[in-house]
């Protein structure tokens, strides 16, 4: 589902507070934020509200006063009451430390979900940056794909979040609970988790826990159900080299105040705000839009003239390689068109590469940034005398873009038509030559033509520019990061292998890692170190490291413990997308502006074809999970923790469950036995739902005993196909074999006339109305006959045949 985003709708501050305030709603993402300070333990400024909410419409002019996290944390709350301002109408469960409610805001009846968190228990640092992180990611416009964060309040006891409220559930138990599923379906919802981590990453965060537990849906309606990720206590921030990053929030909210202007054609206000801030013309917007892309798509041509006559360049680049000339163009802005090219302005999709060696040429940073991050630009292509961005970015002495370039992965000896290497052309260099060729030999150049010059270079440098060495393992080296990183409580899981060394910390690389995960998780049904899921977490972790620290054999380790039979027909595109979200090395690993342009993501290249395969281990992963939960908690009751367990032993451990003895176990018996395990609630939803084989919303004991004493229990079908065959079975024997002996049902013949006596027209098949009367007449109700049908019918040809019998019943 799409991402509702509007370029042109692009709002100052002031104005954005102003909206806010004007319809009482005390929205937290009103104001600016300066990332260091955010993630330096102080918390971001958000309304704090100790004072009953005047119901009446505010004056246009009155703004909602703010409030920093230290005199939030340590003033008096006690005049503050939740009632004033919510009506509590539910429970909707239990988080990490306190309930969670939903409840109606007062002031504009906004369903929400109240998150409650005792202040003795929530640690200030943890708080802090879940805050920090989701205002952030709320200041409007926000984004569809995340959970957003409305009002912030405390009391004596409590922080209250009032969350928007999330109904769908988790997506994995929606696919689960919905039947089996294809690729192109999982891509859709994939592709809304990419917009997501896209627009997470370019705000300068890290999740840092992500994994299928947080992946939500907005709505139980399939048909308009939008995914949404949730739970962001661990993220963190990070450094990014983009133009958003490195301005300052209030500087960057100036700009995007510059872009409103140009929207509205407002010369008068451009021309003063330039008067102050020159460099406005080239600002760039967080899709790296500029000033005169939004001109022409407006079909402004005086402001378009206005720019370029005040420095604007003409041929910048967007997020999607589009320039100016491609806005004008889309928008049938003739006028604007003309004056474009008269200024020299081209189209972007098809003149990227020339642009991007230019713009190294020129020293536009920016652009090169930009067409790296964006253009689908192979850095080592040259132009028509193979001359390439690195040859004339360090031949004309732009020292910042060979550093760039470099650790963007040009090749340092690379050739041009004439052999020439980026060396030479760096010695030749009017200005800043020694610095560039220092970059150059860091990483590696060596010169035809000069043989010895590298070496004279390192002793000119006294080892100044000696290049990091490589790691041990073949991840990127941790030089530099500091040795007192701060703890984070992700998932291990779900970490890569550079998380597991001393003083690592998330980054948006180790998302793609954890987005592998989930996506392999989506397709397969099973964790991909963890086939059967019977690892425990340490096992994990030793084998996530095995594949980071070999790095001449990650490959066959990969194949061995992750791309094995069980990726087994799924797409080329979709196991290739996968290998590189599971790269060991993060510098490998693809980044979220990739994954989201990745064809198989966009749904070009994944099948539609069912996967009845991935939707039965999907069950039994989550069986497997509630099998290993149960032995964990009983084994000092039956003196084993082995799988296999005598009959007698299952029974005792469901006696124990069955708090209210009424001989079947109920969801609330389940969340109070395994409570002691730290499973969380949705997590034990999902193994009930799993171990509730006939779905009648209660596990009875045939069903609780399958788990355990069913031989096929993680061959792959899981136990739901499995359990009702043999309610199928049962049903046959108790008809036309009575107390006969197994051997019985063995026999061809007599089983001839069982299927000769179910197939009511005499066709030679069974049809699903065969099968219905058959088991209606057991005394079976519809909704169980339904899912005995569909278990039956194994290869969806909607009938069963002779030879399908005989295997049913071998």
């Amino acid at each position: 589902m799409p991402h509702f985003r509007n370029h042109r709708g692009v709002f100052g501050m002031r104005e954005t507070r102003m909206a806010f305030a004007a319809t009482g709603v005390f929205f937290v993402g009103a104001t600016a934020l300066n990332f260091n300070e955010v993630f330096a333990s102080q918390l971001s400024p958000c309304q704090e509200t100790s004072e009953k909410p005047d119901m009446k419409k505010q004056d246009d002019s009155e703004e909602p006063t703010q409030n920093t996290a230290e005199k939030m944390l340590s003033s008096s709350a006690s005049s503050f009451q939740i009632q004033d301002f919510y009506d509590i109408e539910k429970i909707l469960g239990e988080g990490t430390y306190g309930l969670v409610y939903q409840a109606r805001r007062k002031v504009d009846g906004v369903l929400v979900a109240l998150k409650t968190m005792p202040r003795r228990l929530t640690g200030k640092t943890d708080f802090e940056r879940e805050v920090a992180a989701l205002q952030l990611l709320s200041k409007p416009p926000g984004h569809a794909h995340i959970v957003q964060l409305y009002d912030l309040h405390r009391d004596d006891q409590n922080y209250y979040l009032a969350m928007e409220l999330i109904e769908g559930g988790e997506l994995l138990e929606h696919l689960i609970e919905n039947g089996p599923y294809s690729e192109g379906l999982a891509a859709s919802f994939l592709r809304q988790f990419a917009e997501a981590l896209c627009f997470v990453h370019r705000n300068g965060l890290s999740h840092a826990d992500l994994k299928p537990e947080n992946l939500l849906l907005s709505s139980n309606d399939a048909k308009k159900a939008q995914l949404k990720v949730a739970d962001f206590g661990c993220a963190r921030s990070h450094d990014l080299n983009r133009q958003e990053m490195q301005l300052p929030m209030a500087e960057f909210a100036i700009g995007c105040s510059f872009l409103h202007m140009v929207a509205l054609g407002n010369q008068f206000e451009l021309e003063k705000m330039l008067q102050e801030r020159p460099n406005l013309v080239n600002f760039r917007d967080y899709d790296f839009r500029t000033p005169l892309h939004l001109a022409a798509s407006e079909g402004h041509v005086d402001i378009c003239r206005f720019l370029v006559e005040r420095g604007a360049r003409v041929n910048r680049s967007d997020r999607w390689g589009g320039s100016p000339l491609d806005d004008a163009h889309r928008g049938r802005h003739s006028e604007v068109s003309t004056y474009l090219r008269e200024q020299g302005a081209t189209f972007g999709a098809k003149t990227q590469l020339p642009r991007f060696i230019q713009a190294a040429s020129d020293g536009d940073k920016q652009e090169v940034e930009a067409l790296l991050e964006f253009g689908n630009i192979d850095i080592d292509e040259g132009d028509y005398d193979r001359r390439t961005a690195l040859h004339l970015s360090s031949g004309e002495g732009r020292k910042d873009i060979v550093e760039l370039l470099c650790r963007s992965g040009a090749n340092p000896n690379v050739e041009d038509r004439w052999q020439n290497r980026p060396l030479d052309d760096a010695k030749n260099a009017k200005k800043n030559s020694d610095r560039i060729m220092s970059i150059l030999v860091k990483y590696g150049a060596r010169s035809l033509k000069h043989p010895n010059l590298h070496q004279e270079i390192k002793i000119a440098d006294r080892g100044k520019v000696e290049r990091e060495p490589p790691s041990s393992t073949g991840i990127k080296n941790d030089r530099g990061r500091s040795e007192k990183a701060d703890s984070f409580s992700g998932t291990i899981a779900y970490w890569p292998p550079e998380l597991f060394g001393g003083g690592a910390t998330p980054t948006p690389a180790s998302d793609m890692w954890a987005a592998g995960v989930i996506m392999y998780v989506l397709l397969t049904g099973t964790h991909p170190f963890d086939k059967d899921a019977e690892l425990s977490d340490e096992e994990i972790q030793e084998r996530i490291l095995s594949v980071g620290c070999d790095k001449e054999n990650y490959v066959n380790l990969m194949n061995e413990f992750v791309f094995d039979e069980r990726i087994e027909g799924l797409s080329e595109s979709c196991v290739e997308l996968m290998r590189t979200l599971l790269d060991p090395d993060p510098d490998r690993r693809l980044s979220s502006d990739k994954f989201l342009r990745h064809p198989w993501v966009q749904g070009l290249t994944a099948s539609w074809t069912t996967m009845n395969k991935t939707h039965d281990e999907l069950k039994a992963f989550w069986q497997n999970r509630f099998r290993m939960e149960i032995l964990k908690k009983f084994a000092d009751t039956i003196g084993t923790s082995s799988d296999q367990l005598a009959e007698a032993d299952v029974l005792r451990i469901f006696e124990k469950l069955d708090t209210k003895k009424n001989g079947v176990l109920e969801l609330e018996e389940i969340q109070d036995g395994l409570s002691d395990l730290g499973l969380s609630d949705k997590n034990i939803r999902s193994i009930f739902s799993s171990a509730d084989l006939d779905g009648t919303g209660v596990i009875h004991f045939d069903e609780f005993q399958a788990l355990f004493l069913n031989k096929n229990n993680s061959s792959g079908q899981g136990l739901h196909i499995d359990y009702l065959q043999q309610r199928f079975k049962s049903h046959i024997q108790k008809r036309f074999f009575g107390a006969s002996k197994q051997k019985d049902l063995l026999d061809k013949n007599k089983l001839r006339d069982v299927f000769t006596a179910i197939d009511l027209d005499g066709d030679g098949v069974w049809d699903a109305n065969d099968i219905r009367q058959f088991l209606r007449s057991s005394g079976e109700p519809e909704d169980v006959i339904s899912r005995i049908v569909a278990s039956l019918d194994r290869n969806r040809s909607g009938r069963v045949s002779w030879s399908d019998f005989c295997a049913i019943m071998g």
